[in-house]
């Protein structure tokens, strides 16, 4: 998980990160209820052109950091294309992501 964060950290500076709390809430909690980053937070985030917040949030196992995309209405990229958040959720350790983009109908077989 640490290399993770150094990937995805501000300059690699993991401690001074701006985006360090998102992305660590993202990957860690286990109920959307736990998040206190707020949808302004991830519209900084994207005004930024940091778009690996989504990924990040595929490979939480819980499932809580897509929920917490979709509850509020935070749009991601689905696209099969590249690196996209199905090919994060894919390699999860559980399948909770891949059941949440299913159940909000992405068409996985594109």
């Amino acid at each position: 998980m640490v290399t993770l964060f150094k990937l995805l950290g501000d300059g690699g500076d993991l401690l001074e990160s701006f985006f360090n709390p998102i992305f660590r809430e993202l990957l860690t909690c286990n109920a959307v209820d736990e998040f206190t980053i707020t949808k302004a937070d991830i519209e900084r985030v994207k005004r930024n052109k940091i778009s690996s917040y989504a990924h990040v949030a595929a490979l939480n196992p819980s499932g809580a950091g897509l929920r917490f995309l979709i509850e509020n209405e935070i749009e991601f990229d689905v696209t099969l294309e590249e690196r996209s958040t199905a090919h994060f959720a894919a390699v999860c350790q559980t399948d909770a992501n891949l059941k949440i983009l299913v159940d909000k109908e992405i068409d996985l077989h594109d």
